[in-house]
């Protein structure tokens, strides 16, 4: 190879380098070309942790990845910033799906999914009240202190109290509550209420009948509505995600540590499987 062809090799291979190397350096460090906007633009992750393990992951109907068999977690990279449908999938089990935005730069995260089996099967066992008696015995414990504020009773209605906002009413016709961790469930037979730390949050109001109301998980709440088992999501990004399990008349619910769900309807005691 003589000196004339060598310096030619180098040249190409320089100008590819010059050429290559901004793109590659843009890349490492998450950048993208939108056709659309026609310019640069910094990419987003989408985090994902579920139960059970090994579910599929679907952005706007394309398979993305499943989540590990151990922790059921999952993180999608160098995602153009825009709105997803998010879908979360395994066979034999509903589909979750919200629509999400991914931002320039930024971790979008799902996190506490329970994907619910497809069939819940329930039988009677032996009638232990105690368990709903024992929750009926601390439903009106007040007031009692969230973060910053205070809620309380005052005839049937509730209200919560604190220094920058004063005195406001959460809802009529209180029924009951229930908590998880730093969460609280409130209830009356139109509308129910999370409260935490955060704040108050609307979680599901309707026109039919709130019979019951318990926490599944800090991201799930169970609930009895007009005869229904309903469950609800309490991630309010986009359409909270709703699943009509089971009817029984006028049930009340709890909610045992193996992840079953107690309903008692008149004087039988039911059980569902363990949800997850």
């Amino acid at each position: 190879m003589n000196k004339k062809i060598r310096t030619l090799l180098f040249l190409i291979l320089f100008l590819i380098f010059i050429t290559f190397s901004p793109v590659l350096v843009l890349y490492s460090l998450g950048y993208t070309y939108d056709f659309e906007k026609k310019a640069l633009v910094k990419t987003g992750v989408l985090f994902v942790q579920a139960k059970p393990p090994s579910v599929q992951i679907f952005l706007s109907g394309k398979f993305k990845k499943k989540t590990d068999k151990i922790f059921g977690k999952a993180k999608i990279l160098r995602l153009k910033p825009k709105k997803y449908l998010v879908e979360i999938k395994k066979e034999n089990y509903l589909p979750w799906k919200k629509e999400l935005e991914i931002k320039e730069g930024k971790v979008t995260e799902v996190l506490g999914v329970i994907l619910i089996p497809e069939k819940i099967n329930f039988k009677e066992i032996e009638n232990k009240k105690e368990i709903f008696l024992k929750r009926k015995q601390k439903d009106f414990i007040f007031p009692k202190k969230v973060g910053n504020f205070e809620i309380f009773l005052e005839g049937k209605d509730l209200f919560s109290f604190s220094l920058d906002k004063g005195k406001e009413k959460i809802l009529e016709n209180f029924l009951g509550w229930d908590e998880k961790g730093d969460k609280i469930l409130v209830f009356s037979n139109k509308e129910i209420w999370e409260i935490s730390f955060a704040g108050k949050t609307l979680l599901f109001r309707t026109s039919e009948e709130i019979q019951d109301a318990v926490f599944l998980t800090e991201n799930y709440i169970v609930f009895a509505l007009s005869g229904k088992i309903v469950i609800l999501e309490t991630d309010i990004r986009d359409k909270p995600n709703f699943y009509e399990i089971a009817k029984f008349e006028n049930p009340r619910l709890a909610i045992n540590s193996k992840n079953q769900i107690l309903v008692l309807e008149k004087d039988k005691l039911f059980i569902s499987d363990s949800l997850y």
